[in-house]
């Protein structure tokens, strides 16, 4: 490696649909302008990664048949961990893709989904546009580009175990539910397909609603009655993390977004303001030593 790249995933604003169809959980990415990231660097070693992006690796590492990695790989920059901010499917994104882009043949989003959906359920932030998955099997239900949205962003506090919350979140699903967000997913890749961001943030309000009705602790209720009377035009949440955010067009002006925050802030005062960001498409953004950027890898 005789340059100095540096790759990045976005994270992500919670999602804009998680339910189940067809027997199989699924979700619809959210992915937002804010971004984990590495740096390649002449020389050797791995710096910054946690315990799954290593694993990550190692399945790439064995794909592109290396034996050692002929870069400095070190994570510079993280997504904040627990929040529902696809931080963990971020890491295992960028670990992929730093080894992919050494070996001289990066990978697909596709092989990256695969070998991430072996480890654990993924987000496919990484993906191209806005990505409609199931997060456990890694089957692709569609990919539509970002409508114009943006978002401010509210954190409960804490940090989640997405792990857990699956589990119990598993153990109340009906098949009225898995009906109702069948229903919702039709209607939100018709709206995306459409690139209808008003009905892309409608139909995010009912799911995520929905989602609060099953777990109350969410305040997903209070937050949208705050939000609504702020000014937003829908909401939606971490379904297994501590984000709560409101949508605002993308040609409202960025003072009226941050009133609108504000007094979302003094409605609910033990929220804490977690930023105003952009809706954007997902994927792998390689930013070359002369400063231009651009996205990397298809999905499919």
């Amino acid at each position: 490696m005789s340059k100095n790249i540096r790759i990045r995933v976005p994270g992500s604003g919670g999602e804009l649909l998680q339910g189940v169809a067809n027997g199989k959980p699924f979700l619809v990415t959210c992915p937002i302008d804010r971004f984990a990231a590495v740096t390649l660097t002449p020389g050797s070693g791995m710096f910054g990664f946690g315990k799954k992006a290593r694993q990550m690796m190692q399945l790439a590492r064995r794909a592109r048949g290396l034996e050692n990695i002929p870069a400095r790989i070190r994570q510079i920059r993280h997504l904040p961990v627990g929040k529902g901010m696809a931080s963990s499917s971020a890491d295992l994104a960028l670990a992929a893709a730093a080894v992919g882009l050494t070996s001289g043949i990066p990978f697909s989003g596709r092989e990256i989904l695969d070998m991430a959906v072996s480890l654990e359920p993924t987000d496919g932030v990484f993906l191209r546009g806005i990505a409609a998955m199931e997060q456990t099997t890694g089957r692709m239900i569609g990919q539509y580009p970002a409508p114009p949205l943006q978002m401010a962003l509210f954190d409960r506090g804490g940090r989640v175990n997405t792990r857990l919350f699956h589990e119990q979140w598993r153990r109340l699903l009906t098949h009225d539910y898995e009906r109702y967000t069948e229903r919702l997913l039709r209607q939100m890749t018709s709206a995306l397909r459409g690139g209808d961001a008003i009905r892309t943030a409608q139909v995010a309000t009912e799911g995520a609603l929905l989602h609060g009705d099953m777990f109350p602790f969410l305040q997903a209720k209070l937050f949208w009655r705050a939000a609504e009377k702020s000014g937003a035009i829908g909401m939606t949440l971490a379904h297994s993390g501590t984000l709560l955010c409101a949508f605002w067009p993308l040609d409202v002006s960025g003072e009226t977004v941050r009133r609108g925050a504000a007094d979302i802030g003094a409605r609910m005062p033990a929220l804490r303001f977690f930023g105003i960001n952009r809706l954007i498409d997902g994927g792998i953004f390689y930013d070359n030593p002369a400063g231009k950027e651009g996205i990397g890898i298809e999905a499919l």
